[in-house]
């Protein structure tokens, strides 16, 4: 597999446009060779060894500079899966542990952007990306007079659409879910108080 990172707000390519991973550099904030980093002991080092652990086997990575010098892409070496889903699956699983780490200790983002997986039984190869929001005409009034309840809704809304971050949009979203149980609950209570002031207790 092979993974392609960005920096956040910066796309990797043009909208509507596709490609495999040898036509992206990848970007990121980690720097890792020349011109933007030597490192001590091997100034002329070209890309690092990743290692990472979980319950499925140990794997091991190769990350690769854009032409600044920083991480761009990082690949895997080969290993044993059931199907492509699988595959990404436990690569991703390994990979994402080495990444929290450096982001814990660095204190910067590294996400991934792109991924692409071929299978070398037969040569297929298949990516995998998040998909840009199709464009829409001005088909709405611009001018809103809702209440602050329903403002709350929309703005975390407009925070899932925003974001990048797949985690972050299902906390957004599901704030909204649990806001509408929690008005949905408040609603029946009120109404079952109601009902009792007029016909009394059952």
């Amino acid at each position: 597999m092979t993974f392609i990172l960005h920096r956040p707000g910066y796309k990797l390519q043009q909208e509507h446009q596709l490609s495999f991973s040898s036509g992206l550099r990848g970007d990121s904030h980690l720097a890792i060779s020349k011109p933007a980093f030597s490192p001590l002991g091997n100034p002329d080092a070209d890309q690092i060894r990743i290692v990472g652990i979980t319950e499925d086997g140990q794997f091991e990575f190769i990350g690769f500079p854009n032409e600044k010098g920083y991480l761009g892409k990082i690949v895997t070496a080969p290993f044993q899966a059931k199907n492509r889903g699988q595959a990404e699956e436990i690569a991703y699983r390994a990979l994402a542990s080495p990444l929290s780490n450096m982001s814990l200790h660095l204190d910067i983002p590294l996400e991934i952007g792109y991924r692409e997986t071929k299978e070398h039984s037969n040569g297929s190869v298949s990516i995998s990306f998040v998909s840009p929001y199709l464009e829409a005409p001005m088909a709405i009034h611009a001018t809103s007079n809702f209440g602050p309840e329903f403002r709350s809704y929309a703005a975390l809304y407009r925070e899932a659409l925003n974001t990048d971050s797949p985690v972050y949009q299902f906390l957004c979203l599901f704030k909204i879910l649990e806001a509408l149980r929690g008005a949905e609950n408040a609603i029946g209570t009120r109404s079952q108080k109601e009902e009792r002031k007029l016909h009394g207790p059952r």
